[in-house]
This record gives C-alpha cells, structure tokens and sequence, in this order.
C-alpha cells in the first residue's frame, strides 16, 4: 500500500441528488398531507376571520378610434386613388385603440373622481384621497380577454352594491372621457380640412387632379361635419354586459391564501427532509459525528445558559 495513501485522510461523503430524492420519497406522504393540511386550515380560518368579498364585472366592447385630426394630404391621396388601408393595419389600430381604453380606464383621473363620488376615503377608512386612490387599485382588476378581445373591468369589494357601482362607474367615467376627446378631434378634424381646402382651392393644378383632390376634400369634410354632430355620443364603446350586485362570494382571496400557506409549507418540509438527511448521512461519518457531537453540546449549553 502506498504510504500517501495511509496518510490521506478518508473523504466526506457528499449529498448526492439521488439521496436528496430517496429522502423526499420517504417523507412522500408527510410533503403531501401537511400542505394539503395547511391549505385546509388557512381556507377556513380566512373565511372566519374576514368579510365575504364579492366581485362585480362589466365587459365592454371597443368600436375602434372614430378618426383624429390627424388627416393629411397624404392619407386623402391613398384614398383617392384606391390604397385604402392595408390589411395588416386594420387589426392592429382596432387593438392599439382597445389598449388605449384601458389606459383611460387606468388613468388617475378617472379614480380620483369615483373616490369622490362615492366618498371612498370614508367607506375604505383611508386617511387621504391618495390612500383611497390606491386602496381603489388593489380592489381593481381592469384587462382585455385575449380570447374574446373583450374589455373586463371587475371590482371587489364586501358590499356587493358598491362594488357593482364602481364597475359602472368606470364605465361612465370612460365614456365621458371619449365625449370630450370626440368633440376635440372632430374641432381639430374640421379645422385640419378647412385648411387643406383652401390650400388645394389655391394652388394651381391640371383640372382633373385638382377637382379629384378637392372632390375628395369636400367628401372628408361632409363626413367630419356628420361626425361632429354625433360626437361626444360614446359610440366608440358598447357595454356587452352591465354590473349587478353580485350574490356569489368571491373565493378567490381564500383560495390564495390557501395555495400560499401550502406552497410554505411544502418549502418548509422539504427544507426539514433535506437538513434530517445530511445529519443522517454526517452521522455516519466519524468526523462529521464528532462535529456533531459538539454542535449538540454547544445548543444544549445555550439552552440551559450553562
């Protein structure tokens, strides 16, 4: 035998993840049953200790932007001559124009006047209307169903009238800010072609492009003008669905609270297999039981303040 090798002391032996998934295997039912345990247990207590939350829904569905201001020689021309929109803008401005009205729907604005109106900082206890704005948000879900490319904007809250209020409140909200903005760029529009047509009326043309450039002018204003007449209607948006009182809890709240105390538990556990395992497995060392050995005694002193 070498002498080096009588020399060497013995290696420690490692925690493979073979070991790890043997530990885990013995302890199957324990990982499995306590978190269930657990989860059971924060459900119930959860529903004892707090008030039932209901959610109240309204879906929306957005028509697309009505068109701006933003109209220029260039787009008229395209028209004109029969380009149109290209397929692949249509969907694309239907969705940005669905994005931005969630955007409204988000906006400060718009839940700092449904604070007011419904004098949330004395209904939610806030101190401030910044806190009540906040406390709005947190019982606020607003998104676009990828499905269905509906709006849904839910609100909970533990009185199912209010919570049905505020959903519809957000819609009039909405549709006041379209009203307002439709009757902007309906102003800007007609102004935008006042312009170009007394641009195209002046200067020189061959006949036939400058009565076809105007001709279509003259069209673009008419329909602004029908436009402007019916702004401000909230057209864009059509209510698919209005909130009512809902008469079902929301189980939501405790069914999350229920998957988080279990997902701590199973933490916790899988945490107390792997540490019982490697002091199993440095028992069996003699060193490691040594070390071992001394950690017992060094906790037993602390313990007993010896």
């Amino acid at each position: 035998m070498n002498p080096s090798q009588l020399t060497q002391p013995p290696a420690e032996e490692e925690i493979s993840l073979l070991d790890i998934l043997l530990g885990f295997a013995e302890n199957l039912r324990l990982l499995i049953l306590v978190p269930i345990a657990a989860a059971i247990l924060t459900v119930v207590y959860v529903s004892l200790t707090t008030e039932t939350t209901y959610t109240a829904k309204t879906t929306l569905l957005g028509q697309g932007s009505s068109g701006g201001a933003g109209i220029g020689m260039g787009a008229i021309m395209a028209q004109m001559t029969g380009l149109g929109t290209l397929g692949g803008l249509g969907a694309s401005g239907v969705n940005a124009a669905d994005q931005k009205l969630v955007a409204y729907l988000k906006k400060r604005e718009v839940a700092a006047r449904l604070v007011k109106q419904f004098d949330l900082d004395k209904v939610v206890g806030a101190r401030s209307p910044e806190a009540a704005i906040e406390a709005l948000g947190d019982i606020t879900r607003i998104e676009q169903n990828k499905k269905t490319q509906l709006l849904e904007i839910y609100v909970s809250h533990t009185n199912p009238m209010l919570a049905a209020d505020l959903t519809n409140g957000y819609v009039a909200e909405l549709q006041a800010l379209l009203q307002t903005e439709d009757k902007a760029q309906s102003k800007s529009r007609l102004e935008t072609l006042d312009k170009m047509i007394a641009e195209v009326t002046n200067r020189p043309h061959r006949v036939e492009v400058g009565r076809q450039i105007l001709q279509g002018l003259l069209q673009q204003y008419e329909s602004a003008k029908l436009s402007a007449l019916g702004a401000g209607e909230g057209g864009r948006v059509t209510v698919v669905d209005i909130a009512v009182p809902p008469t079902t809890p929301d189980p939501k709240g405790r069914l999350k609270a229920g998957a988080i105390a279990a997902l701590i538990t199973l933490v916790v556990l899988m945490l107390f297999v792997f540490a019982r395992l490697a002091v199993r497995m440095a028992s069996e060392n003699s060193e490691s039981a040594r070390k071992l050995s001394g950690i017992r005694a060094a906790v037993r002193r602390a313990i007993t303040w010896k």
